[in-house]
């Protein structure tokens, strides 16, 4: 086998009268380069159309099928969970292949749900089920189909929880009988 020849590597001269200068100190190290130049920014705006689902308004409104009622899952209790949640399921997303909570069109299979629970120090931790769907490249909905403050709310076989403790979160996923760790992430 024939040994390739090395490629030729470009040498900065010094420059001289009239020559075009390059600051090498724009160069510096980023996630895929120890010697890249920043050149600019841009910015995605994302639409996430927000709704609730009758059965989680019966819920809020009415309580259990029993008369008991469903305290502290209003509206204002719900909003922020969501809001924070859509940061951290993309991070999960985007890192673990596995992980997948939009749906996408057509449908015809079970919607893929997510169990979002928000645990507190001095209230009872507050579960949303929720499902997301794409509609286009920058728009996407969220529905939230129950809520309800229990500790020991169970979760279903395959279904993934996030767990939120202030700005950190926790993935984990129901395997046969046991919940399964699958990552966490601190939002700044």
């Amino acid at each position: 086998m024939e040994e390739k020849s090395r490629r030729k590597r470009v040498h900065i001269k010094p420059a001289s009268k009239g020559d075009i200068v390059i600051d090498i100190e724009e160069y510096k190290e980023n996630c895929s380069s120890s010697n890249a130049k920043h050149v600019g920014s841009h910015s995605e705006k994302i639409i996430i159309n927000f709704w609730v689902d009758k059965h989680y308004s019966d819920r809020d409104q009415h309580g259990e099928d029993d008369g008991t009622k469903r305290e502290d899952i209003g509206l204002l209790h719900i909003q922020p969970l969501i809001q924070k949640a859509l940061p951290h399921l993309l991070y999960y997303s985007l890192k673990h292949k596995s992980f997948h909570f939009i749906n996408h069109p057509p449908p015809g299979h079970r919607a893929l749900r997510v169990v979002l629970k928000d645990q507190f120090n001095n209230e009872t931790t507050l579960n949303i089920i929720a499902e997301y769907h794409f509609f286009d490249t920058n728009i996407y909905e969220v529905t939230v189909v129950t809520a309800m403050r229990k500790e020991d709310f169970t979760i279903s076989v395959g279904q993934y929880e996030l767990i939120f403790d202030k700005n950190q979160s926790t993935l984990n996923l129901k395997n046969g009988n046991n919940i399964m760790f699958i990552d966490q992430f601190e939002a700044s």
